[in-house]
């Protein structure tokens, strides 16, 4: 490496071997990984399919209402009209015909979900507590996507049978109140399961039993074919998804859908688009996901294991089925925001939904300690500003050996100038540089070895900051309210990107005042980099932005305060000071701005 310091053309390739490592480990961690590898990080459906509905009641506990016309009064059974059909038993039924059978509408703190009664299906799952985005506050995230003509989720099947037509009653769990049905209860506020019984299309009895609780994203779920004896066909419970297949954005490589699986020892993972043939049998899973880069809809198999498959149907409609014993299967439902925290307190490796990557090691610890940070400030973006700050200070020893290695070779810039013009031979030139930096104690490969060990933080918090659920929807200050798109703000009409902007100019800076060896004419070409960066920025979320202007701030007061420390100034402090200023700015623009 010390000959790349010889010549105007060695200046380049020191560089360039620096920015393609970078790159490359970039490039591998989030588009060759998450194409070739099947990295699904999309949740329960693609944000920009949600349907939206507004107005959705406040949060409360666990409460059942029933919209439509039921079939009679009081608590019932399944009757002799459940037996009858009169359509075709392989079509699938129309929103119109759902509606007219009625439905079932749960309320907890946390969902509000429509259950049709033809078909036990979901048509709706709110989540109360996210918006579709910062710009519609009241308008409730749906985890549903649906195209008339295509199934629901939540189906049932038994060998051939199944429940598409089945009319469900509802037989305990609720109660009729006038033109509505409410949830029983306890006096601790507990629900109680919801009990819905019909007929299979093959004439077997069938009950579907769900609790759902007033906090959580957790839902029992419980299928038994009552009349199966002798039966050697499993029950099955499906969940699906309808997909455009729309593809992942290079600037959000993370963001694809795709399905995630565990067997208990394992996580193995399959993007929709990657998906081969119409269906793959799984073997036993302890779990079973189909997910997008924030939400999830998870199946986790009460008992050891259970045979699950992945089903590409028509439409697109992709779906997870898990299957049991010929008379029942039973699992839990996790469907809802892919939070590590509550993910970790499950068990069983569900936080592996969350892919952070060859860097996880890193990523999580860092998304941990971005929640404790928010729980003493407040605001996500002071907590990425706080959370950057503290990384930088620990890698300090690190960028000054970076700095203080760069310098020397800046000073002995003269010296390497006449060595070359004395010595025209390129060995001899090679060995009498050699011997230079061995007598001056100078490592020309000291200014990159700190910036490569660096590497796995900076990408473990790249992924935390890429994946974090909490930061959809999450304000920092003014125009930025939300931290995981890109910033919003226009003035006279244009879009400007102003964290980008402030970026670019302190990169700019940090780039002109760095010690180098390059030629004056070469350093003003590489000034171009900072346009590039700002240029690729501008779509990037605003959290990960936030915290990269954050970081470059810091690293020119670093790298003023090295300067100065030849003048007897402690770089540490300065650095400090530098650290302090930037956090003073962040917390009054939050507050002023929040």
């Amino acid at each position: 490496m010390s000959s790349t310091f010889q010549d105007k053309d060695g200046h380049r390739k020191a560089l360039a071997l620096i920015t393609c490592l970078f790159l490359g480990v970039i490039y591998m961690e989030t588009v060759y990984k998450p194409y070739f590898y099947q990295i699904p990080t999309r949740g329960a459906t693609q944000e920009g399919e949600q349907t939206a509905v507004a107005g959705t009641t406040a949060a409360q506990p666990a409460s059942i209402s029933s919209v439509g016309t039921p079939a009679s009064g009081g608590l019932q059974g399944p009757g002799p009209e459940a037996t009858t059909f009169t359509r075709d038993l392989n079509a699938i039924p129309s929103d119109l015909e759902l509606e007219q059978e009625g439905e079932v509408v749960i309320e907890t703190n946390t969902y509000s979900v429509r259950l049709s009664l033809l078909g036990g299906r979901v048509r709706d799952l709110l989540l109360k507590e996210y918006p579709v985005d910062a710009e519609h506050p009241d308008e409730k995230l749906n985890l549903i996507t649906h195209k008339d003509g295509v199934e629901y989720p939540l189906a049932v099947y038994s060998g051939t049978a199944h429940d598409r037509w089945t009319k469900y009653k509802v037989v305990s769990g609720a109660k009729r109140e006038r033109d509505k049905w409410s949830l029983i209860s306890d006096r601790e506020g507990r629900s109680v399961p919801l009990v819905l019984e019909g007929v299979l299309s093959d004439g077997r009895s069938v009950r579907k039993t769900l609790t759902f609780h007033g906090e959580g994203y957790q839902i029992p779920t419980k299928v038994e074919v009552l009349d199966g004896h002798g039966a050697t066909a499993p029950v099955r419970l499906e969940w699906s998804e309808y997909d455009p297949a729309d593809e992942a954005s290079l600037l959000d490589p993370y963001n694809v859908k795709g399905f995630v699986w565990n067997d208990g020892e394992r996580t193995d993972r399959e993007n929709f688009t990657d998906l081969e043939g119409n269906k793959q049998e799984l073997g036993d899973v302890r779990w079973v996901s189909l997910g997008n880069k924030y939400f999830m809809a998870s199946a986790l198999v009460k008992g050891e294991a259970s045979a699950a498959k992945l089903v590409k149907s028509e439409g697109p409609l992709f779906s997870w089925q898990i299957g049991g014993d010929p008379q029942s299967i039973e699992a839990t439902l996790i469907i809802g925001p892919k939070k590590y925290d509550y993910l970790e307190s499950l068990g069983h490796d569900l936080t592996t939904n969350i892919n952070f990557g060859y860097f996880g090691v890193v990523a999580a610890p860092l998304l941990r300690l971005l929640h404790g940070l928010y729980g003493l400030l407040g605001n996500y973006g002071l907590a990425i500003v706080v959370i950057t700050i503290m990384v930088k200070m620990a890698l300090y020893p690190l960028n000054a050996a970076s700095f203080k290695s760069m310098k020397a070779m800046q000073d002995l810039r003269p010296e390497m100038e006449r060595i070359k013009e004395q010595v025209k031979d390129k060995q001899q030139q090679q060995m009498q540089l050699m011997a230079m930096y061995k007598e001056k104690g100078v490592n020309p490969l000291g200014g990159c070895l700190p910036v490569v060990l660096q590497m796995p933080i900076f990408i473990g918090l790249y992924s935390a900051l890429m994946l974090a659920v909490e930061l959809r929807g999450a304000p920092f200050a003014f125009w930025i309210n939300d931290l995981s798109a890109p910033e919003k703000l226009e003035v006279f009409g244009i879009h400007l990107p102003l964290l980008v902007v402030l970026f670019v100019v302190a990169m700019a800076v940090q780039q002109w005042t760095t010690p180098t060896t390059m030629e004056p004419a070469q350093k003003k070409v590489m000034m171009i980099m900072p346009l590039f960066m700002g240029f690729l920025f501008a779509g990037f979320p605003a959290g990960l932005t936030l915290y990269m202007l954050t970081n470059m701030l810091i690293s020119i007061g670093q790298q003023k305060g090295m300067y100065r420390a030849e003048k007897g100034t402690s770089a540490f402090k300065i650095t400090s000071m530098v650290c302090l200023a930037v956090f003073a700015v962040a917390f009054t623009l939050a507050t002023l701005g929040g």
